[in-house]
């Protein structure tokens, strides 16, 4: 489905105004691709769904505002985003993939440009990065008991949380380490938490691939390259050759394929590409 859905989402997605790429990630269970769109007047963000084989799109939140980061749920079912719909601090929504049963589970929890959230492979829970008393961490929203809970304790800004597909672990970026934005991981259970890469460089926009493999971005060569690393932190490998001026929003598609966002020269605008995490084939 996703390699000849692909076809439409390369020469099908633009509508002719500005795509939020921060948004961009596709649904591996419902062949739909979730995006934001700065509204054409205003320049507000708002997310939209597209169905990859029928071309349907659908405004799933119509805001005055600045609708942010958003993520599918793992059925493809619900979208969990962050919106200042209100105004002023940011809240944390879910809605129906159709646009309906919205309903809010945070008000106020965090400012816009700082706020991420992700699923819980089981669709359980909701991890989220937010501000708090001028510090980054990361949270867990338990969505059936309805209590958030802390993850993450230092004055370092964590951020780009992504879960292992069996849930037991999160990893993340963190500038923690002497102002550097390095890979953690953290296992959930035990609370241990563990420095995944160390390179004196900037390290991130993390995913986890279906054999236990993460692959991120870095800039360890002065522009945004693609590695992979196991879970242990073995086994480094470089996967994108040439090197993007911007590289931004990765998504796993399966079978060995990751989405992404990216320009090749300063005066490029943002296109998509993906790339096989084995051959290092650009497409």
């Amino acid at each position: 489905l996703m390699m000849g859905a692909l076809t439409l989402l390369f020469v099908g997605i633009t509508t002719g105004v500005q795509i939020i790429s921060a948004a961009l990630q596709p649904s591996l269970s419902t062949g739909q691709l979730l995006y934001g769109d700065a509204r054409e007047h205003s320049g507000a963000s708002e997310l939209y769904t597209v169905d990859l084989r029928s071309g349907l799109r659908i405004n799933l939140t119509d805001s005055p505002r600045n609708d942010g980061d958003s993520a599918w749920s793992p059925d493809g079912r619900q979208i969990a985003y962050v919106s200042n719909h209100f105004g002023g601090m940011s809240d944390l929504f879910i809605v129906d993939s159709d646009g309906g049963n919205r309903r809010q589970l945070l008000d106020d929890f965090s400012d816009l440009s700082t706020s991420q959230v992700i699923w819980s492979p089981d669709g359980e829970a909701l991890v989220y990065s937010a501000r708090r008393e001028g510090n980054i961490d990361l949270y867990h929203y338990d969505l059936t008991t309805e209590r958030e809970r802390r993850l993450t304790f230092d004055p370092g800004r964590d951020r780009d949380p992504a879960f292992s597909p069996d849930g037991a672990h999160i990893v993340f970026a963190s500038d923690r380490d002497d102002n550097d934005n390095e890979l953690f991981i953290l296992t959930l259970e035990t609370r241990d938490l563990r420095q995944l890469t160390d390179d004196w460089t900037w390290e991130f926009s993390p995913i986890w691939t279906d054999d236990d493999r993460i692959v991120f971005v870095s800039r360890r060569a002065g522009l945004g390259g693609m590695y992979s690393v196991t879970l242990e932190g073995d086994d480094e490998r470089r996967i994108s050759d040439p090197d993007f001026v911007a590289l931004t929003t990765l998504s796993w598609l399966g079978d060995g394929w990751v989405l992404f966002n990216a320009s090749l020269h300063p005066l490029a605008s943002m296109r998509l590409y993906r790339v096989h995490v084995e051959s290092g084939d650009v497409v």
